[in-house]
């Protein structure tokens, strides 16, 4: 069982419904969070607590957007030049 105040380590690769694959750990450390803290969408956090995951456990967690950042909308999306963003940050 996975309790508040216990940090979390996952590896995960997140998908499009079409399949294509928009973001994923592979190669990079694994996402870490602090159960109970809100650090992560909590529907994923839920999922967690609830699986009682195991140390290696494979499991598939589908959101609607809804459940995570919303239907993307594009009168959102801002455009900025390069040099308006910190020379340290990778985009």
């Amino acid at each position: 069982m996975i309790n508040d105040g216990q940090v979390v380590a996952i590896e995960y690769t997140l998908k499009s419904d079409s399949g294509e694959i928009l973001d994923a750990t592979t190669g990079r450390a694994p996402l870490t969070f602090i159960c109970g803290k809100k650090n992560i969408l909590p529907q994923i956090e839920k999922a967690i607590s609830d699986k009682a995951a195991k140390i290696d456990e494979e499991f598939q967690i589908r959101l609607s957007p809804e459940q995570a950042y919303g239907h993307f909308d594009k009168s959102l999306v801002q455009s900025m030049d390069r040099d308006q963003c910190d020379e340290s940050q990778r985009l």
